[in-house]
Formats: structure tokens, sequence, C-alpha cells
């Protein structure tokens, strides 16, 4: 067996520090890591998660979960993070890695989603992973996979929050979630860890979490002798800027020619404006520009740049890079900011001690709100007073100041919130919880914005490509809402897909984790400085993806080569079985019930209007196909086979609804309420109608394999009627029954079970198309 320090040092070049090599070694994690900036947390949650499920005892091994989380409060943090985990596998070169996916506003990978067995680490925004924690995924290709996205984020894993203190709202969602978590029951273990420099233990205490948490610190032995001390005292003198200078004059003041000048403003207008006043001053110097209104390719362009250990130059930033983020400089010019972001950006000068001296200069602003913003006055006179005494920044002197923090009234998530949330699907206007306040604060949560050169004042056609993840810039609900106003006042519109209607639609009001697409000559983008509301040049348009819409009367993996149900269903049977030996699932009677529902899923597909459109002009009745080469809409619009499958099976199954339930549910569109969807034409002669089926149809008998034929029946609607089939038992009253009974994660785990299992089954190596 490897040990720890071995382990480590094969993947960081270093041996580890004490505490590192301590959090490994725990039978159990902490809640919280409060440790100096710089002094390696990332690397320690993430290596000794990984040595834990590798090389540990086998108690500790079960204790911890497949999944590792790793939630940011900024994109750079992000992306920083993904390339320094990617460097410690390749470093460490396992038969098996895990995979790395990184999920961030314009740049988002859910591939995972149907891997529910796989080892993974999962880097993203606190927008990106607490939408998708909430059931209602920010950026999502498909609304409808919402629940798998939930079910892996709840189920068989580790959580870790790192930076906490800027989180906001988001550092109360993760703790109240943990707390849930813990009240409702989950498959597999799950553990939440918070990381900070400046641990305010508060923020971790919510309505269902109370009690001081669990805190792992640095002993004497961490820091007294040797690389750790030499880090924590790295000297930076502290002063103010000088009065009637600018940021830029100040910035080129203290530059040193071979060397890093790092410049942090709190606002992109304002970076954006030191920019450009810098490049009209000195347009030899070597400069960039750092913020989060990129498209990700040109983000990336200046990321490698910058983050590099050995660019030299000043670097202009947001809080994009003040948290985390492996870079340092000999000089910092920085604006006034609440005492933890002022923490976290000195944290960024003289980072590895290379500097004999390095300096921090701070730049005051005006006493009122407008300057303050996005921060509270209160916290700015708060660090203000701080500074005016400081003289030295070292992570040292900085870790003897308490931590100044501010009790702040944010909305909290109760277990009836969460119970909501569960059904994913729109109401009747087609509008959806929105979750954007247990996210991030209102102003800073995302719409994500596209430039289209095809676009004109027309809406797009229904073959318009989703945006794909190069075109896509991320913008703050705040600057997209001005920007929405300058297009209507230009004649243009901006434009998204409705699920519902099947359609493009204009835009008429910014609404957060939104996906647009703009014409390229509405302006708002410049490749060199990133998104500007008010810029009316056009936009170099980027190639458009080719991925389309989903439809409501489309299924996915529909196309291919010709399969017929009994192989389709035999095939998805395997995976099941499989997916639960290799999950854990312990549970003979949730295996049972998925067993039966992989084999009835597909059931629904005999139906005529579903085999017209498997084998087109060829239709012959006593033909079955689960997928065919065929691509083409139902001829009943918003037709859903597996409603006709779920009712099949209670036909034949009628005590065995928890099956039924995950076979109306395994593509997402039908869970705990199923009913008939706003402009779904109407079933003659006033017979009931849902999602396509009509009351008294006819489904022919099925050979679903493995002996089971299902007979000739005639459906019937009436539990989806309010109350139907009697007192409780209705569908809906039969549903919230099964939630409660099970909890929503558990329920949504065995969802992403039997889903994960039919993805594989109709992929096109599986096999079958």
């Amino acid at each position: 067996m490897s040990s720890f320090s071995d382990f480590f040092t094969r993947a960081v070049g270093r041996p580890p520090y004490a505490y590192q090599r301590r959090l490994a070694a725990l039978s159990s994690w902490p809640d919280a890591l409060e440790v100096p900036t710089g002094a390696g947390k990332t690397a320690a949650v993430v290596l000794a998660w990984l040595w834990r499920r590798r090389h540990a005892s086998p108690e500790v091994r079960a204790a911890t979960g497949r999944r590792l989380v790793l939630c940011m409060p900024m994109r750079t943090l992000t992306s920083q993070t993904t390339a320094c985990v990617t460097t410690w596998l390749d470093k460490l070169a396992l038969p098996e890695r895990p995979m790395v996916y990184t999920l961030l506003g314009g740049a988002v990978d859910d591939d995972w989603i149907g891997r529910p067995e796989a080892e993974a680490i999962i880097i993203g925004t606190q927008d990106m992973l607490l939408s998708r924690a909430l059931n209602r995924g920010f950026g999502m290709s498909s609304r409808y996979t919402w629940p798998m996205a939930f079910a892996l984020l709840h189920n068989d894993v580790q959580w870790v929050f790192d930076e906490v203190q800027l989180m906001g709202v988001g550092a109360s969602t993760g703790s109240q979630l943990a707390a849930l978590r813990e009240a409702l029951g989950t498959q597999g273990i799950h553990h939440s860890l918070w990381m900070s420099a400046t641990l305010d233990s508060s923020v971790l205490q919510t309505v269902d979490r109370i009690g001081r948490p669990e805190v792992l610190r640095l002993d004497p032995q961490d820091s007294d002798t040797g690389s750790l001390a030499r880090l924590l005292d790295a000297p930076k003198s502290v002063s103010q800027l000088v009065a009637g200078e600018s940021v830029a004059e100040a910035a080129l003041r203290v530059h040193a020619t071979g060397t890093r000048t790092l410049v942090v403003v709190n606002t992109v207008k304002r970076a954006q404006s030191v920019y450009s006043e810098l490049e009209s001053r000195r347009p030899d110097a070597p400069l960039a520009l750092l913020h989060s209104r990129f498209r990700p390719g040109e983000r990336a362009d200046v990321e490698a740049r910058v983050l590099s250990p050995d660019w030299t130059g000043i670097l202009v930033a947001t809080q994009v890079i003040e948290a985390g983020v492996d870079i340092s400089a000999r000089a910092l010019v920085t604006d006034l900011a609440p005492w933890s972001s002022i923490v976290q950006r000195a944290g960024r000068c003289n980072r590895w001690a290379e500097h004999d001296a390095a300096s921090v200069l701070v730049i005051d602003l005006p006493d009122d709100d407008e300057a303050s913003r996005p921060y509270d006055l209160a916290d700015l006179r708060a660090a203000r007073a701080i500074l005016a005494d400081l003289t030295n920044a070292s992570p040292r002197s900085l870790a003897e100041i308490p931590s100044v923090q501010r009790g702040v009234v944010t909305p909290v998530l109760r277990r009836r919130d969460l119970l909501d949330l569960f059904e994913t699907s729109a109401d009747l206007s087609g509008a959806d919880i929105d979750v954007s306040p247990y996210v991030r604060s209102s102003d800073d949560t995302d719409v994500v914005v596209a430039w289209r050169g095809s676009l004109g004042v027309d809406a797009p056609g229904d073959d318009e490509p989703l945006p794909s993840r190069e075109e896509r810039c991320a913008v703050p609900i705040g600057a997209a809402r001005p920007f929405l106003d300058r297009l209507r006042k230009a004649g243009l519109r901006a434009w998204r897909w409705h699920h519902r209607d099947e359609r493009w639609v204009a835009v008429e009001r910014a609404l957060p984790g939104d996906t647009w697409i703009v014409p390229a000559s509405a302006g708002g983008y410049s490749t060199k400085i990133g998104f500007v509301a008010e810029d009316p040049r056009e936009v170099p348009p980027l190639v458009p993806g080719t991925v389309l819409a989903e439809g409501e009367g489309m299924d996915r993996g529909a196309s291919g080569a010709p399969e017929s149900l009994t192989e389709h269903v035999g095939r998805v049977v395997r995976a099941v079985s499989d997916l639960c030996d290799s999950c854990g699932l312990s549970d003979e009677g949730e295996r049972a019930d998925l067993l039966l529902a992989a084999r009835w899923h597909d059931a629904g597909k005999a139906h005529p209007v579903f085999q017209r459109t498997m084998q087109g002009e060829s239709y012959a009745p006593e033909v079955v196909l689960a997928k065919s080469n065929h691509r083409r809409r139902h001829e009943r619009r918003g037709f859903r086979h597996e409603i006709a499958s779920s009712l099949a099976l209670l036909a034949d199954h009628p005590l065995s609804f928890r099956a039924a339930y995950l076979v109306a549910a395994h593509h997402g569109r039908a869970r705990t309420i199923v009913r008939a969807r706003p402009g779904e034409p109407p079933a003659p002669a006033g017979r009931r109608f849902a999602l396509g089926i009509w009351d008294g149809d006819r489904l022919p008998a099925a050979d679903l394999g493995g002996g089971v034929m299902m007979p000739e029946q005639t459906l019937s609607l009436s539990m989806f009627e309010f109350g139907g089939g009697g007192a409780g038992e209705g569908w809906t009253a039969r549903a919230l029954d099964l939630r409660d009974a099970l909890g929503v994660f558990r329920l949504a785990w065995l969802e992403s079970l039997l889903r994960s299992a039919d993805w594989r089954a109709s992929a096109p190596d599986s096999g079958g198309q």
C-alpha cells in the first residue's frame, strides 16, 4: 500500500505538510478546514480524498464518497483547480484514474451525470453546482436531465466548499443541503467540508444544522519551521494610494520590469477602464485583462498566459483572481474590499515567498453606497479600520487578526422548499421555481449569451442549434438587463429556446440560468475586453454547434440502426443489473423494482403512434421496434411512450407502483405530475388525454424478453385525474407518498440508475444502435 506521503509527493513534487497528512489519516473528515491562504488546501483535500479511495482501510474507503465535488465561488479558481488536478493525476499515473469534469458559466461538462458508478472529480462554480443540487441546473442543455445531476450530487458524494467566505448565501444553502441529506437519507455516504483562510463558522449555522462545526487548523508543528513557515512569513508592506494618483498611474509606478504586478478592482467596468488607461499610457507594456465576462476561448487564452508562473507584466483583474488562484505578484494594487477579500487578494502577493520585499497598495474608495458596490458599505468601513494600523500583510500577520464578518440575512432553503423542487415540470404558464436566491445574490447570477451571424430581426427556425460551449459568454443578470433594453431600442431581440412550445421565443425579461442567442450585429462584446453592454460594434461570431433542442415529441436515442423492442429491453435489464452491482445497491426490494422497471420501461413503444414513427412508410403492425434510423416527430404532438409503458406495467403488476413510477420518469418528463401540456391537441370525442396518450388507446401485445409477454390491453388514464382511482389512489398522491417514504435523494438515485442504463444500452457501441 502506498503511504500518503509518497502518494502526495509523487503528485505535487514535495512532501505534504503535517496538517495535510492528518487530514488523510483521520477516520472521518471534519466539517471545516481553516488554514492560511497559500498553504495548499486544494491539494490537501483532492489528494487525501483520492488516497483514501484507493489506499486507506476498507472502513475508510467505504466512508469516502465516490464523487468529489469541489464548489468554487469564482470561475478563475475553477479553471486553475481543474488544471492542477489534471496535472496531479498525470503525475500519479493511476491505472484507473477518476474523470475530471468542469462546470462554469459558458463551459459546462455534464457528461458525469450518466455514470453513477464512476469515480469522478467535479469542479464547478457555486452557480452551476448548487443550481444542480437544487434540481434546477443552470446552463444544462436539457431540463429533463436535471434529476440525474440532482441524484449524483447528493448520493455517494464528498462536497468541498472552497473559499466559503466569498460564497454568500451559497454557503448557508450548501450547509442546509448537508443537513437535509442527513435527515432524509441517501444512497451511500455523503459529507461536506468547508475551507477558508478566514472561516466564520456562523455561516454554517442553519435552521436544520446547529452546533459548533469541527474545524481542522494548523498546529505549531505545521507552521513554526520548514517551507510552510517561510510562506507564512513572506514579507508584504502595506501602504495607501498617493492622493491624486490614478489606479493606472499607481500600477505603472510600482511595477518592476521582469516581475508581475497585480491590479484587483471591484467591478468589471472599472477593470476595463483601468486596462484601457494602461494601454493608452504604455502601449508597449505587457498587459492583460481578466474578468468573468469573456467567451471561454478568449478567456482561456488570457488565463493560459497570465496563470503561467513565468509570465511578467501588469495583470488587471476583478474578484475572479482573489480566491485560491495560485499566482504570485511582487506588487499588488487593490481596491478597498471586505476584510476577507483583502486577505485573499494579499494572498496573491509574494505568495511563493520568492521576493525579499513585496508591496500591497490599497486604493481607498468614497464612503458612499454607490462607490462601495458590489459590497456593503459597512464591510468596507470595517476593513478600512483594520488597514489603518496594518503595515505587514504576511499570512501569519493576517491570521492573527480576528475575522470580521457581519451577520447577513439570506434566504433559507427549508425542507418544504426542497420537496417542492423535486418536481421538475414547469407550471402551466411554462415557468419554473427560481432557485437563484439560494445560489448567489440576485445581481450576480448569470445569463449565458451567444452571438450568431445568421440572426436578424426574425425568430430563428427550429433547426437553429443550441449554443456550443465556445460561444457562451456568462453575463451577470444585472448587466444582462440593460443589454436587453438596448437590443429592444435597436429593433433587435434576444432569443431563448422554449421547451414547452418547442421553438425559439423572444426574451421578455432576463432570468438567471437562461441561455440566449442574439444577432452578431447587436454588439455588446469585444474580444479584447469582454462583454460591454453598450458597445454597438458587431461581434465576431464563432461557428455554432450542431446540437438541436430536444422537442417533446422526440426521444433520446430514437435514431440509429433498427433494433427490436425485445433486444433493447434485454440490453437495458443487463445494464441495470450491472449498475446495481457496481454502485453497491444492497436493498433487494429496490433492485427488484429497478429490474422490473427495466423490463417494462419501453413497453409503450408498441403503441401504433410510436411504431409509425419508427417504421415510417413501411409500417407493419407485427413488427415492434425500439430504435430505427428514422428521425421525425410523432404524429401526436407531445406523445410520450413512457406513460403507456407505466400504465401497462401497473395493469400487469398493480402492486408495483415504485417500478411504474421509475418507468414514467425514465426520460425526466413525467414524475410526480402527469398532465396534458398547454397547447397539446385534445383527443377526439372528449376522451381524456395526457402527453399524447388517449384514454382507450389500444396497446398491442409485445415480447419484452426474459419470458415476459405483455398482453394486448386498453389504456385508461383515470388515475391521472385529480383524485383518480379513489381516495389517495391517484398518480400524484401515490407518487408523493413514494417520494416521502423513500426520500427525494434516494428516489432520484433510483431514477438515475434506470436512465443511465437506458442511455448506455442505446449508445452506438452497446451492440444496439
